[in-house]
């Protein structure tokens, strides 16, 4: 390749793009060239003035170059964003160039993929807190998951959305997403991936100390485990945790009963059959659960049986 043509690839790169500057990294990625060779290349249009410094390791034309745009790069474009994409810091230092990426005519899976690689990055300080590149990243990443008929992929990026929502302190964004992605799952029937979904709704409504909701999620992950014939220990134990927290000590005494049965007896278990019937004034059996878990915790917790026999002696 000659040093005329080599400039003229350079030159489509920055005519197609439409970016504001280009690092050697992202250049090399976008040209398929060895680091050397666009070292080579850049120092060379940077001595005859086609190419200006906008700052170390940066190149951008001191007027907009004249050549005809290359309809393979903006994909190759996208593709080397995201396999450069490793930091929170790294993503805001390249907004403006990752804005191009998705607005360019990059293909739908690459930028789709471009979004699924950016959201982890996402859910971490300082872009955790932007809702605007939130609400960017997710109207970018949705339409090319929509472009490239993709609904796997779409949910994916509804859990992700809902996710880092949570994360965010943004409870009706993070429902509504995480609600988009529960139907997309279940259309698809992924049940790994619409039970985790339901799990994040529960969270995020006992976070928010939404109890009726979280109960619903809870009977819903109940209703899959039964469906799918998996354990369902866990799950009626998070719905008499749930009937505690939402003040309802028959219910939960009932379904805490239940995951005793599926799970066995278990020290906090036994402490919340406890707590549940006293507050439902069945103090007898309030003891006789404080009894069977102070059996449990005498050998392995000191600290523990010593609590539960304070509550025995009714010197709370």
């Amino acid at each position: 390749m000659g040093r005329d043509e080599a400039a003229e690839r350079v030159a489509a790169t920055f005519a197609t793009l439409a970016v504001p500057d280009l690092s050697l990294p992202l250049l090399s990625a976008t040209l398929d060239w060895p680091h050397p060779t666009t070292h080579h290349v850049v120092t060379e249009m940077t001595r005859a003035g086609t190419l200006t410094p906008t700052r170390p390791g940066w190149f951008a034309p001191p007027t907009p170059l004249r050549s005809a745009p290359d309809p393979v790069l903006p994909t190759k474009f996208v593709t080397a964003l995201a396999s450069h994409a490793h930091s929170p810091t790294w993503v805001a230092d390249h907004r403006p160039h990752l804005a191009a990426a998705f607005a360019s005519a990059g293909a739908a899976q690459a930028r789709c993929t471009l979004a699924l690689t950016l959201w982890p990055l996402t859910a971490e300080p300082p872009l955790l807190h932007d809702s605007t590149w939130r609400a960017d990243l997710t109207t970018w990443g949705e339409t090319a998951a929509r472009q490239w008929k993709n609904p796997a992929a779409l949910a994916a990026l509804h859990d992700h959305s809902g996710h880092t929502a949570a994360a965010a302190g943004d409870p009706l964004i993070a429902e509504s997403q995480l609600v988009r992605a529960l139907t997309l799952w279940r259309n698809l029937t992924d049940e790994p991936r619409l039970i985790g979904t339901l799990e994040s709704l529960l969270d995020l409504f006992r976070n928010t100390r939404q109890w009726h909701r979280a109960l619903d999620a809870a009977f819903a992950l109940l209703v899959e485990h039964r469906r799918q014939d998996t354990p369902e220990g866990p799950a009626l134990h998070t719905i008499g945790t749930l009937m505690l927290q939402a003040n309802r000590p028959t219910a939960a005494a009932m379904y805490l009963e239940q995951a005793e049965r599926a799970l066995g007896p278990r020290l906090d278990l036994l402490l919340q059959r406890a707590t549940a019937a006293q507050k439902s004034g069945a103090i007898a059996a309030a003891r006789h659960h404080l009894h069977r878990a102070l059996s449990l915790a005498i050998d392995v917790d000191e600290v523990e049986a010593a609590r539960i026999r304070l509550l025995l002696s009714g010197d709370t």
